[in-house]
């Protein structure tokens, strides 16, 4: 495992990795997470067999509120205010068909987005 500071280089290199398939663990505003992207299927494998029971969910960081309807998510205006404002995690129902892989067969998505730069 390598550490290094966080660069401009250094988040190259990060999503770099992220883009082919790999895993790291990354600083977020609370704490360290093990990140992969979410639209991966064989990363997000990986991911679970790394760090728990494949059948619970991963909590998903997002970048911008429009992340919510990408993942076809139920999501009022009040929904989304809330998300901008507070630094929570927000349970929402799924109204399209989302990859298994990411609910484990439940019908809701956890989305968080941080107000963290670097992510």
């Amino acid at each position: 495992m390598k550490v290094k500071k966080i660069t401009k280089r250094t988040l190259e290199e990060v999503a770099d990795l992220l883009l082919e398939g790999g895993i790291v663990c990354f600083p977020t505003d609370t704490i360290y997470g093990l990140l992969s992207l979410a639209t991966d299927k064989d990363a997000v494998e990986r991911l679970f067999s790394i760090r728990r029971p494949s059948n619970r969910p991963f909590l998903i960081l997002i970048p911008g509120l429009e992340w919510v309807e990408e993942f076809g998510l139920l999501a009022s205006k009040a929904h989304l205010l809330l998300m901008e404002r507070f630094n929570a995690t927000f349970i929402f129902y799924k109204k399209n068909a989302i990859p298994l892989f990411l609910t484990r067969g439940r019908k809701s998505l956890a989305l968080r987005l941080p107000p963290y730069d670097s992510l």
